[in-house]
């Protein structure tokens, strides 16, 4: 089902920092970027990187359950992964910009490690755009009555020519 997330125990030192993620909200009639609050384990060290996007989603006390999917996107040479994060509900609210209910949170994986995010480019906002309009069928698909959602997709971007 969808959640590919680690969670950091908060017994250990940990180091808190804001990474760059873009946020379709229920609020906003058109994307927009945003800081999520991330967690990493150990402040000495470069240790991967966790969102907490539950702060920065809607809907928590009519869905607390983020469920996630990593999208692999191939534009020629270009390769980037993302990780797409939303809720499913019946009662979250009808999202702005997409035919979804709830908020969708959309970050960049890390090509170090992957499970680790990492802060956007400037030139991820079309790729991220392109990336949800190809996810929105599958994920409204699994609001409904389909209960199984993959937990890696691949887009591949078409020449302009």
């Amino acid at each position: 089902m969808g959640n590919n997330r680690a969670f950091i125990p908060t017994s250990r030192p940990s180091k808190n920092s804001f990474i760059r993620g873009r946020l379709y909200s229920t609020g906003r009639p058109s994307p927009s970027n945003i800081l999520v609050h991330t967690r990493s384990s150990c402040p000495k060290l470069q240790l991967p990187r966790f969102p907490c996007v539950e702060s920065i989603m809607g809907g928590g006390r009519t869905q607390a359950h983020v469920h996630d999917v990593v999208v692999s996107v191939t534009n020629g040479p270009y390769r980037a992964r993302y990780r797409v994060f939303f809720k499913r509900h019946v009662l979250l609210p009808p999202n702005g910009v997409l035919d979804l209910r709830g908020d969708v949170v959309v970050m960049r994986m890390g090509s170090q490690d992957p499970s680790s995010v990492v802060n956007l480019r400037s030139s991820d906002s079309r790729a991220i755009d392109f990336v949800v309009a190809q996810l929105v069928p599958e994920l409204r698909a699994f609001q409904g009555p389909q209960r199984r959602l993959r937990k890696e997709y691949t887009v591949v971007v078409p020449d302009a020519a």
